[in-house]
Order: C-alpha cells, then sequence, then structure tokens
C-alpha cells in the first residue's frame, strides 16, 4: 500500500486508539498488571486474520501491531484494528495515548529558541 493507504487507515472509522508508524498499525491498552494484560491478549491473539501481528505485554500495558510496515497495510487492517479495539475493551484494557509521533498526526516538536532558531 502506498501513503494514500496508510492516511484511509488513519481516516477509517473506529480506529481512533490506533496510530501508525514506520512499522506499521500500533495500538497501545492500559492494563492494571502483567498478568491483567494477558487476559486481552489471548482475547486478542483469537481474532481471525492476525497473521503476522506482534503483541508485546508488559506491566501495565498490551500493545499490538498489525504490521511490519507501513506500507504493508491493507484494507483489511481496518477492520482487524476495529476488532483488536473491541476486544480488548471487552476484556478491561483501555486505550493509551501513545508518545510517538505517527504520520498523519504529527505532535509538534518540544523547541527552545534564543533567537537564533529552534534547538533540541
Amino acid at each position: 500500500m502506498s501513503e494514500q493507504g496508510w492516511r484511509r487507515f488513519l481516516a477509517a472509522e473506529g480506529v481512533a486508539d490506533w496510530v501508525v508508524l514506520h512499522g506499521g498499525a500500533m495500538a497501545v491498552f492500559r492494563v492494571p498488571s502483567l498478568a491483567e494484560a494477558a487476559r486481552p491478549a489471548e482475547a486478542v491473539a483469537r481474532i481471525s486474520g492476525l497473521d503476522g501481528a506482534l503483541m508485546t505485554l508488559t506491566d501495565g500495558q498490551l500493545t499490538v501491531r498489525l504490521t511490519r510496515g507501513i506500507f504493508q497495510l491493507e484494507e483489511r487492517h481496518v477492520e482487524l484494528a476495529q476488532a483488536v479495539s473491541a476486544v480488548a475493551r471487552e476484556h478491561g484494557a483501555a486505550p493509551a495515548t501513545v508518545s510517538a509521533s505517527p504520520p498523519g498526526r504529527m505532535a509538534p516538536p518540544a523547541t527552545k529558541t534564543d533567537g537564533r532558531g529552534p534547538h533540541a
């Protein structure tokens, strides 16, 4: 898929929990503990069509990545993202704010100025 493809993904209904990074579509869900992350992860893993997805469980969150590249997003990933979000919520996981700056949802850079231009 092209740039237009990931932009269509981000514009789709029901994917507000998701961002698109260079590594693909990703969502982070908050959970109370590592043990609590296992329940929604198991339920998400049962969603048909998630071949190639990557899940990471940590103390306090479940991260789901649908693809391993921004240009690997396909139309079917919108429905998968919607399903993942619904299943995660049903199992007590709440969407988290992702602190990355994905294409299409860019955060302004943190800069300082001293009159000579921006500095990191």
